[in-house]
């Protein structure tokens, strides 16, 4: 019983450090991003928010029920947009990202994986704050009403955040060693936009092509949430353990990755 104890106390010690390194690291994160001038911090939510206004004023000015399922424009692609952001900005910056931050090494308490956490917890945290911002507009101006399931909205919001940070460690470490395979990085962030069904349902797609495009984890996720903000949505999409057994992949991928880099990793 002793023994067991003294092994929970250790664990929830070792947690707690982590958690602040984490939460320290997302601090000099924001601080070497965006500085100090002008508004500081605050263009971690600015950034996401004026991408996002953009985005959702131009499907705004498209008539409801064009994205195949009688879903307000507004919501409809402030939904999409805020979701996908999410995975287009951990996995574009996820290249190089140990190689520029290779100095905190020298710091026993810091790994790889607290490095990777601390970019996806920004990046996670601009996105809901953007879109917490843009619905209080959106509802104050009619354009759309509060969630109905909103668990199943911040669910889909979690499940991209996992996903992604997932794949981002299997990117950081890959590129840390292959630059070449760098350059593909972007690119794929681009070719996915289109495909993630950010901004179209399974339902809008041809029957013949739905079981193809379901193998993508991302429609389930942004059907997900969809579910969450509309009445009218379906369910019917949704399949949470293929989600979580994916992101459990791209977990331990991840973490298997990030360990076998750690001994290229030098302190300069």
């Amino acid at each position: 019983m002793t023994e067991a104890y003294n092994t929970y106390r250790s664990f929830i010690a070792g947690w707690l450090i982590q958690q602040s390194v984490i939460k320290a690291l997302a601090l000099r994160e924001m601080q070497t991003r965006y500085g100090r001038d002008n508004i500081g911090f605050l263009w971690m939510v600015a950034e996401p928010l004026m991408l996002a206004s953009v985005i959702t004023s131009l499907h705004q000015l498209a008539p409801a029920g064009e994205n195949g399922a009688s879903m307000a424009p507004f919501p409809f692609a402030l939904i999409g947009y805020c979701v996908f952001i999410i995975f287009r900005n951990s996995f574009n910056r996820a290249e190089g990202a140990l190689y520029a931050a290779g100095a905190l090494s020298y710091h026993a308490q810091i790994t790889p994986f607290d490095i990777m956490a601390s970019k996806s917890l920004v990046e996670m945290t601009g996105a809901v704050l953007a879109f917490t911002l843009l619905s209080g507009v959106g509802i104050m101006l009619g354009l759309m009403e509060l969630p109905v399931r909103p668990l199943y909205l911040f669910a889909a919001f979690i499940a991209m955040a996992l996903m992604t940070h997932g794949m981002c460690m299997i990117v950081a470490a890959v590129t840390y060693t292959n630059h070449v395979l760098g350059r593909f990085v972007h690119a794929f962030s681009y070719f996915m936009f289109p495909l993630s069904g950010a901004f179209f349902t399974v339902s809008f797609l041809p029957p013949w092509a739905r079981p193809v495009m379901l193998w993508n984890p991302m429609l389930t996720i942004f059907e997900t949430a969809r579910y969450g903000m509309f009445v009218n949505a379906t369910s019917a999409y949704i399949y949470p353990e293929y989600i979580i057994g994916f992101t459990m992949l791209m977990w331990c991928w991840g973490l298997v990755s990030i360990r076998n880099v750690r001994k290229y990793i030098h302190v300069s």
